[in-house]
């Protein structure tokens, strides 16, 4: 951790206090006055109460400020790096030390991408697989739906053609829908207005491509690396964590550079690629001084601004304060033969495990419509 503090704060660390630990306090006692009917309305089991409600109506910087000093939110802000995340729900807070969202993370191993290619490669009862079923550099112009089904216009090599179906499921973030036109819609005015007012949270990712692990000989297998610098968290890759082999330390590896959300993810994602993958190396120098000496010289840098890639216009939904009241579980809900699914109608938004849950939920509607 790299932080620029004032004499008290600096005074609060060397008396040993967990910076994390005070913003888990505070939570944690939020958590511990619910009764447990509360603690499951959270997850989609019956009207929220006053009580969450009125939890609900407050950002989190506001029930902060409440319950701390300014001194120990502004540490709360450095430890947790929600200094760019504390405008939404208190609820999204509670709901997630609920769930203990970050005490049981897994990751596959040989990337991410193995997760779609298994589900596009996998048998169907016919004997073909998703992956040839599905028509790929299509862009959904248009969904009409009638009383005998639902017809989605698309754009496909310039032109644009209709693709009819009995039903639809959508899967389409809010942030894209809403710009989409959705004609013959007899859904609810809480799913209109999901789709036209859901909060989504701004996020850019900067991946280094260095020729050799450096850190590896500095002693870092895995874990990450916080500052109150722009860049925020960078993330080193834990494959050679038990093994430590000195071969694969002298090898090349990628350096997750800089993660960031909110208002300084949006600054980092104006910038070209070339110029955030300076930014971020710059900033990476205060801790790693000699990173410069190890970047790929072909491909140093690539990146993601989740805010600037129209199909996903946003990294994930993150409500606003009355949000939760506002739109759920009445968005979630089929309208007419136009059904929905996606992280964020579930009550686990920005994970993949949200999505999952979302996917089931819309196929049990679907069997039963």
């Amino acid at each position: 951790r790299m932080f620029n503090l004032s004499d008290q704060e600096r005074g609060a660390i060397e008396n040993n206090q967990d910076l994390d630990q005070i913003y888990i306090d505070i939570i944690q006692n939020l958590l511990s006055n619910l009764a447990e009917a509360e603690k499951h309305q959270l997850f989609g089991d019956g009207p929220l109460s006053e009580s969450l409600k009125g939890w609900d109506r407050q950002s989190l910087l506001h029930s902060l400020r409440a319950l701390a000093t300014p001194d120990a939110v502004r540490l709360m802000g450095k430890a947790t790096l929600l200094d760019d995340y504390r405008q939404r729900s208190t609820l999204l807070f509670i709901r997630e030390e609920i769930d203990e969202a970050f005490s049981d993370l897994e990751e596959i191993e040989g990337g991410m991408d193995q997760l779609p290619n298994a589900l596009a490669n996998a048998p169907l009862c016919d004997g073909t697989t998703l992956k040839e079923r599905i028509t790929f550099g299509c862009e959904v112009c248009k969904i009409n739906q009638e009383e005998s089904g639902i017809t989605v216009t698309v754009k496909r090599d310039g032109k644009l053609e209709e693709i009819k179906a009995s039903y639809t499921l959508c899967t389409i973030p809010f942030s894209v829908l809403r710009r989409i036109e959705v004609q013959g819609f007899s859904g609810s005015k809480k799913i209109r207005d999901a789709i036209q007012g859901l909060g989504y949270q701004s996020s850019t990712k900067v991946l280094v491509n260095c020729d050799r692990r450096f850190w590896e000989f500095d002693g870092i297998y895995g874990g990450k690396s916080l500052t109150d610098q722009a860049i925020k968290q960078t993330y080193y890759p834990s494959d050679n964590y038990q093994q430590r082999n000195r071969q694969v330390s002298e090898g090349p590896g990628v350096l997750l550079g800089s993660y960031t959300w909110g208002a300084t993810a949006l600054r980092i994602g104006a910038l070209d690629q070339e110029a955030r993958g300076q930014f971020v190396v710059d900033g990476l120098k205060r801790f790693h001084p000699n990173i410069k000496d190890h970047l790929n010289s072909e491909d140093p840098f690539v990146s993601m601004a989740w805010d600037q890639y129209s199909y996903a216009a946003g990294a994930f939904s993150s409500s606003y304060p009355h949000d939760l009241q506002m739109f759920f579980p009445d968005a979630g809900r089929p309208a007419g033969r136009l059904f929905f699914a996606g992280e964020h109608l579930s009550p686990y938004p920005t994970w993949i495990q949200g999505a999952l849950w979302s996917a089931l939920q819309a196929v049990k509607q679907i069997v039963l419509a």
